[in-house]
């Protein structure tokens, strides 16, 4: 069991078909400008789990999609699981929940294990500016937010990666 958590996302194999050629989804995701504005590094996780409470309005919150659903985001969980200097990102989880461009549904299952879980993946491209792009990916499973990951100038193939299952909901 050892090796298999240490695998991390490596440990789990999807179970549902589909990407988003299947879903006549274009190969380039929109960017959208942002509407909230980065605010400075955190020098320690305290100032991150700062920066994120000011961006969710609470140590906890349950932040609602496009879809009728909500996820819960608790500011400690997820300031304990990223790179400090990454509070200038902060801002832009609201806007990533509330108005992703993409959201994809996957079972996946386990392969040490077999256990078998629903996730859903909410996916952003902003434009920063002229040159500078962020990709914003949120997991989330049982409606909290079990994942986060942001990427300046985006990886084209990683945000192809994410963009697999049953699409969900889409604003194109």
């Amino acid at each position: 069991m050892d090796a298999w958590e240490r695998q991390g996302a490596d440990a789990w194999e999807s179970l549902t078909p589909g990407d988003w050629r299947s879903a006549g989804q274009p190969a380039a995701l929109p960017a959208d400008p942002p509407r909230a504005t980065p605010v400075p590094p955190a020098h320690d996780q305290a100032a991150l789990q700062t920066a994120i409470m000011r961006a969710i309005g609470g140590p906890i919150a349950a932040l609602p999609m496009p879809t009728g659903d909500t996820v819960a985001i608790d500011a400690a969980a997820l300031a304990a699981h990223l790179p400090a200097d990454q509070a200038s990102f902060a801002p832009f989880l609201s806007e990533l929940v509330n108005d992703p461009a993409e959201i994809w549904l996957r079972f996946e299952r386990h392969k040490g294990t077999g256990r078998v879980v629903l996730r859903q993946r909410l996916i952003k491209l902003l434009q920063l500016d002229k040159r500078r792009r962020l990709l914003m990916v949120l997991q989330a499973s049982g409606g909290s937010l079990d994942a986060f990951t942001v990427l300046q100038d985006s990886d084209r193939d990683y945000l192809q990666s994410q963009r697999v299952g049953r699409l969900l909901w889409s604003r194109s």
